[in-house]
């Protein structure tokens, strides 16, 4: 009985109660918040879970916290109560104090009380010191002999355990190509290491937090470490994403790097059993990013020409001497011949030429000059495609003029044969034309565009499309660009992404908008829609600068969606929607107007409200329900100072609450490629993990 009980164990059992129920309702409040924190725990001791498993996790401890809260000041059972919170009170200041000592933890702060009081770790390791001090005055004066453990001796046991993580080696077995090595050793340090966001951080390995002009870190290099079992000796290659200047060595051997640009591979020998890979990297570099691959020669090849995709070869093709110039000697990967086929206009073979290892130069004397092709490079099985033009641009732009100025076609082919040559004449006169690397493979797409529209060709328009259409509100122009595969089965519709702009500061005319100047950019989304069979559509839409979807916008977006289903082989029922940034929040608006035209929605860090909210901003929330059934995934990137996650995190728990099957996938350093690309592999994958579920 509660009555019979000194003061100071009534107090202690009322306060340790108090806590323990405080903190159980704090958490419930952002249940999402603290399962993305328990996933923390989880990565940082060496563990990957898909999302539901410390989402489930996270509900349980909030419901033992409420349920010991409750149970110590209800008494009820009270030593098996007691019992059960003393250890949990040692594992989690064990575990707080082990995160506390170890420098490549990331992990800044407990989140023992939810959204309401943030604590740091050492703060949080003495509150729980004063709790366990608590727990041991407030423990029944008669206690079981069997649950008398010292505490000295729990602790001890606990931390040892932990400490013993320091020595864990993370073996990978060679299974099915490519692995991804995520879990690596830092030597230096002795700890093992798991990206927190799938992207090795150097910073978070070594644990870094001084600028990296520092004297503690300039000019030094560290090294991390991954061990590979292998069933036989077999030939295979790292694949490194990386900007840094790195040292590769298997089982202490310095692997070379094969010499080609923009691509890190190393190919090495992996012997009948244990390997060790280390790779020795720079500790002052500014983008500390790395992520790493095992690949066999068909990976390497498929990785190789996706790369290659709109770039194999320099595409202005001299007329005099029709020569065709590789731009990067890919046979330094895999000595094997090539093939070159170039198609005309009209959908015909005008050459075709094997090429041998070592040509970086091979004649091509069946093409003709001012004219152009579709190039596909074919390696190995595997092939990509590029547009070409032989000849001198400024002669081919006039002889277009010409051609058009007396050309008997229809309305609609001559208002999108002008349109593009506007932006022929456009790049022609840009500053960028003395210094870009990039201007020359903008022009030929345009000249074989043209060379359709005047020949009047009904051949399906693969590849990058400048459509111009009237609008059906006005009869005004308007625009957009499809990106369909270069290899289209014949009577197959494919599923399509409908991609909305983010807000633009300066207007340009669509053909002239930042979005058409990045062609690497272009290349990328070529690439993806190649790689999972979809055709990509970006509508102008009457969204010239930072424009909402309202009636207008939305009108014109649906025209686009009718127009391009006449003129490429779209699958309505397969619409996918997606955005990045403030176009994000355009993609809601538009989703919320159709719930049931999408099937999936992938945004990129996406905006959810503007600094100063408008009505439909503020009302976005209430309106969101109406994509209950839609499957959303967010990325985002926890370093990104553009577009934090501050940004969306309204959305996530918005949805959350909702019951809309929304995902967040955060990335380190991803904010580097989705605010330079109009789109990116995780979106596309999810849109086909999406189809083959249905």
């Amino acid at each position: 009985m509660m009555a019979n009980l000194s003061f100071p164990t009534k107090l202690s059992r009322w306060l340790v109660g108090l806590t323990f129920l405080l903190s159980g309702l704090s958490k419930s409040l952002d249940c999402h918040g603290f399962a993305l924190l328990v996933n923390e725990y989880l990565r940082w001791i060496g563990w990957q879970f898909p999302i539901i498993i410390p989402q489930a996790l996270s509900l349980v401890l909030i419901l033992l916290e409420i349920g010991l809260g409750v149970g110590l000041i209800l008494q009820y059972h009270i030593k098996i109560t007691w019992i059960l919170t003393f250890f949990v009170m040692i594992f989690f200041t064990g575990l707080l104090i082990i995160v506390k000592a170890d420098p490549c933890g990331g992990i800044k702060e407990c989140g023992c009380f939810g959204p309401i009081i943030s604590l740091p770790i050492h703060q949080s390791i003495i509150k729980n010191i004063i709790l366990l001090i608590l727990c041991y005055l407030g423990f029944p004066k008669k206690p079981n002999k069997r649950y008398q453990i010292p505490l000295t001796c729990i602790l001890t046991l606990f931390i040892t355990s932990c400490s013993n993580k320091k020595d864990v080696t993370y073996v990978y077995s060679i299974t099915q190509f490519p692995i991804s090595l995520s879990h690596w050793n830092i030597p230096s340090t002795g700890h093992p290491y798991t990206p927190h966001y799938e992207v090795i951080d150097l910073d978070e390995a070594f644990g870094i937090s001084l600028p990296k002009d520092s004297a503690e870190w300039a000019g030094k290099r560290g090294e991390i470490l991954c061990h590979v079992s292998s069933d036989t000796e077999r030939a295979i290659w790292l694949d490194v994403k990386t900007d840094m200047d790195i040292t590769v060595a298997i089982n202490g051997e310095e692997v070379q790097r094969c010499d080609v640009e923009d691509q890190n591979f190393y190919p090495f020998i992996l012997q009948h059993g244990d390997n060790s890979i280390s790779i020795d990297v720079p500790l002052d570099n500014e983008a500390p990013r790395m992520e790493a691959w095992l690949c066999d020669s068909a990976e390497v090849v498929r990785r190789l020409v996706r790369e290659q995709c709109g770039k194999a070869i320099y595409p202005v093709i001299n007329g005099d001497t029709l020569q065709a110039v590789f731009t990067k000697p890919y046979w330094n990967v895999i000595p094997a011949p090539s093939v070159l086929t170039f198609i005309d206009a009209n959908g015909d073979t005008a050459e075709a030429i094997t090429v041998q290892p070592g040509d970086s130069i091979v004649s091509v004397p069946n093409l003709k000059s001012g004219k152009a092709y579709r190039c596909q490079w074919s390696f190995c099985g595997n092939s990509t495609e590029q547009f070409v033009m032989v000849g001198d641009p400024d002669i081919i732009n006039q002889t277009y003029h010409t051609l058009l100025a007396s050309a008997v076609i229809d309305g609609r082919a001559k208002a999108e044969a002008e349109e593009i040559l506007w932006r022929f004449d456009f790049l022609l006169s840009h500053s960028s034309r003395e210094d870009d690397w990039w201007w020359e493979f903008k022009l030929p797409v345009l000249a074989y565009r043209l060379e359709q529209l005047l020949s009047q060709s009904t051949t399906t328009p693969e590849g990058l499309n400048l459509v111009t259409y009237p609008s059906p509100i006005d009869g005004e122009r308007q625009r957009y660009i499809a990106v369909a595969p270069f290899q289209i089965p014949d009577n197959e519709k494919l599923p399509t992404v409908l991609i909305l702009r983010p807000f633009i500061e300066n207007y340009h005319p669509f053909f002239g908008s930042p979005q058409m100047a990045r062609q690497w950019s272009i290349n990328k989304l070529q690439t993806l829609c190649d790689q999972y069979g979809f055709i990509a559509l970006m509508p102008e839409a009457r969204m010239a600068l930072n424009e909402l979807v309202n009636p207008v916008t939305d009108q014109e977006i649906m025209a686009v969606l009718h127009d391009a289903a006449n003129r490429l082989p779209i699958d309505t029922a397969r619409l996918f929607l997606q955005a990045n940034c403030s176009g994000g929040f355009r993609a809601l608006q538009l989703a919320v107007l159709h719930p049931d035209l999408f099937k999936g929605i992938g945004l990129y860090a996406p905006m959810y409200q503007t600094a100063h909210p408008s009505i439909q901003e503020k009302e976005m929330h209430k309106r969101l329900s109406a994509i209950r059934g839609v499957p959303v995934l967010v990325v985002g990137d926890p370093l990104d100072g553009h577009s934090p996650v501050a940004t969306y995190r309204q959305l996530v728990d918005d949805a959350h609450s909702l019951g809309i099957p929304l995902t967040l996938r955060l990335r380190s350093y991803a904010g580097m490629d989705y605010n330079v690309f109009l789109s990116g592999p995780e979106t596309f994958q999810f849109y086909d993990e999406i189809l083959r579920r249905n």
